[in-house]
């Protein structure tokens, strides 16, 4: 017993310097609660790449601001290749820190094209985001979606989900993976489609006299509210569309 308990005692230091060598990230704190910020060249497109909270803002400057941590935000990268910014952390062992110590990314732009979260990071606009045209796309992290829109289109896989409080006069959806849309809390005022190859459910309120059209691949349900002037579309596999 005494020889088995030195070989663990072995191991485990083993262990330690050899993380301590590969990972030096793993033994460090997170530190207070800090923020810094970074002006970047010109971009249209975000493209989140790994699990951070990135909230977009409209302004006249390009800039990133990192909440977190102080000792993790020099690791969060933020590089602008061809008119995209691309936001990644470099910070190893994240997941020991737990949810005490999430990373927080504000993007501030004149405008945006799109959005892309290749990651479980979440995105997120306020009710005060204002934009003509704009494409959200997720692998994984979810999407909240609020402010004025005159045309929406999202693109939502995996098990990301996607959260629509705002207003647009004219919204895209396609769903696939085991991912949910709640729009019941959102305002469409002209057409809605919605493109379902999702085992999840779809839930909005489609647009007062205007048209909502539906294709569902899959056994993923759609509940709406409001009063259509048309509702076109067909199932393959089961998928309902419902009026609640």
């Amino acid at each position: 017993m005494r020889y088995l308990k030195h070989i663990l005692i072995f191991v485990a230091a083993a262990i330690v310097i050899s993380c301590n060598k590969s990972s030096p990230d793993c033994f460090k704190k997170a530190g207070a609660d800090s923020n810094i910020e970074r002006v970047v060249t010109p971009f249209k497109v975000v493209q989140l790449d790994a699990n951070i909270e990135v909230t977009l803002v409209k302004g006249a400057e390009y800039k990133v601001q990192i909440f977190g941590g102080a000792n993790l935000l020099e690791k969060v990268t933020t590089s602008v290749e061809s008119s995209t910014l691309i936001i990644d952390n470099d910070n190893s062992c994240n997941f020991v820190r737990g949810y005490d110590h999430k990373l927080k990314v504000t993007v501030t732009a004149p405008d945006f094209d799109k959005v892309i979260t290749n990651s479980v990071g979440s995105i997120i606009t306020n009710a005060d985001f204002i934009q003509d045209t704009m494409f959200f796309s997720s692998e994984g992290g979810d999407m909240i979606i609020n402010g004025n829109y005159s045309e929406l289109k999202t693109s939502s896989h995996g098990n990301g989900n996607v959260y629509f409080k705002g207003t647009t006069n004219m919204m895209y959806v396609f769903m696939n993976g085991t991912n949910y849309l709640y729009a019941e809390e959102g305002t469409i005022t002209n057409y809605v489609f919605i493109e379902s190859v999702s085992l999840a459910d779809a839930y909005i309120t489609a647009p007062t006299n205007g048209t909502f059209e539906y294709h569902l691949w899959k056994t993923g349900n759609v509940y709406y509210k409001g009063d259509p002037a048309s509702v076109n579309g067909k199932s393959e596999k089961g998928g309902i569309v419902m009026k609640k």
